[in-house]
């Protein structure tokens, strides 16, 4: 059938037409019988080699791209042949000149901006402010000169170089994607901005509405003080140990308000390990820094987020078509471009060690941050080492700040000891019950105690 459709093809030529044929199917450049029929009517195939090349696959690109940006979504009713060929003009032009990297050669700007990558369109021209999203080879290159002088072990090394990747397949998906995206509605991109300063007045103004007259309420301002102090400290990995009750959540809100403007932080990242409670952090954040449900300062992305109001919205409303603030949020929670997010260990763990690009996509947006780990006991054993990597490339790396918050701080720095803590506990607990000796449990647990040190 496929020799058939192509000789069928060739009979409509006309003297001295030798077009390029292309095929999506990679066999087809494999048949004798479509080889011969190519070079009877001298036809050139737009791959270079047998089978499935780049060549094919950077074609294969550029097709599905023209259909998911120039053909969905848009209706083609009443545009005549021309108009539709001078639309499909426009698209190719803007694909070829100011989509792509202008470091490829693809460009036709001038010198001066030869050096920009991935820019956003906006208007007529490069918007500099969408600049940012992608790395410049000198940033690369720095990347790969701290983790040589970390003196990691090999292992980690490899670790940091995948992580590195990730870090920039992230950015080059989100530019790739929002510029698309600002094509499609011709907006011009506005990156999320902050003013610090103006959430920590709102944040003291809270917190001076507190009753003030117990010990505990005088005890939690002092902390929180400490922690306005500690703001100050330079860009690192910081524990916050605060007995349970010690308003430990709004200290850890504190440090990061103040270390994000002494730094020039770009947004705070809190991450709880229970989805219990993050509706109710979420919500008390709202509450001191005086932000509404719609506001975008502050993006809630976790399983249950949205879910009441997206209810609201399909009982009230008759459009088939979802409403217009969780479409945001959804799209804000591919990006976290927001000044303060919460968010769950696991769709943090998810981010950093996903292989899909929609996961990916926000990756890069944990650098220059201040990410909270609330309640870090309850990380799991084995994922402690993973864990410590990753945030040591993002504070190393990616010049984030790490908070670790808990009433119990974990040996995080002391894995193996953890584990073989427990490992010995577990030994010794079989013993005794392999012995059939009837014991009082708490003294048992002093057992165990005395015994674990012992060893």
């Amino acid at each position: 059938m496929a020799n058939g459709m192509l000789a069928d093809a060739c009979s409509t030529l006309k003297d001295g037409e030798k077009p390029i044929i292309h095929s999506d199917r990679g066999c087809h450049y494999r048949w004798p019988e479509w080889i011969r029929i190519c070079k009877e009517h001298g036809l050139t195939r737009s791959m270079s080699a047998k089978g499935c090349s780049p060549d094919n696959a950077a074609a294969e690109g550029f097709f599905g791209r023209l259909k998911q940006e120039f053909f969905h979504r848009r209706s083609f009713a009443g545009v005549s042949m021309d108009g539709f060929i001078d639309m499909l003009d426009d698209y190719m032009v803007w694909y070829r000149d100011k989509r792509i990297k202008t470091e490829f050669g693809h460009g036709h700007h001038g010198a001066s901006t030869q050096t920009r990558s991935c820019g956003m369109i906006g208007g007529d021209g490069i918007n500099d402010e969408s600049n940012k999203t992608a790395p410049p080879p000198e940033d690369i290159a720095c990347s790969l000169k701290k983790i040589k002088s970390l003196g990691l072990s090999k292992d980690s090394i490899y670790f940091y170089l995948g992580l590195l990747v990730k870090l920039i397949y992230s950015r080059l998906v989100d530019a790739d994607r929002t510029d698309a995206a600002c094509f499609e509605t011709r907006k011009q991109y506005r990156p999320n901005t902050v003013d610090w300063q103006n959430l920590i007045s709102r944040l003291d103004k809270s917190m001076r509405s507190f009753d003030s007259s117990s010990e505990i309420n005088r005890i939690r301002y002092q902390i929180n003080e400490q922690c306005c102090l500690a703001g100050a400290r330079e860009t690192g990995i910081y524990r916050l140990s605060i007995p349970t009750g010690g308003g430990k959540t709004l200290a850890s809100l504190n440090f990061a308000l103040h270390h994000a403007l002494k730094t020039g932080k770009c947004r705070i990242i809190y991450v709880i390990p229970y989805l219990s409670i993050t509706t109710q952090t979420a919500k008390t954040f709202r509450d001191v820094l005086g932000l509404n449900a719609d506001s975008d300062v502050l993006l809630e992305h976790y399983s249950t987020a949205g879910t009441q109001r997206s209810a609201d919205v399909a009982d009230n409303a008759s459009s088939e078509f979802e409403d217009a603030g969780e479409h945001q949020r959804k799209l804000a929670a591919e990006r976290w471009d927001n000044p303060i997010i919460v968010t769950t260990m696991v769709e943090f763990l998810e981010t950093v060690m996903s292989a899909r690009g929609t996961k990916l996509r926000k990756f890069h947006n944990m650098a220059d941050s201040v990410i909270i780990f609330d309640e870090i006991q309850s990380l799991p054993r084995d994922t402690i080492n993973l864990f410590n990597e990753i945030v040591s490339f993002l504070s190393k790396i990616t010049n984030s700040t790490i908070l670790l918050c808990s009433a119990t701080q974990p040996l995080l720095e002391k894995p193996n000891e953890r584990i073989c803590f427990f490992r010995k506990s577990l030994i010794l607990l079989l013993k005794w019950k392999a012995m059939k000796t009837s014991f009082d449990v708490q003294e048992l647990l002093l057992q165990l105690k005395i015994k674990a040190a012992m060893n």
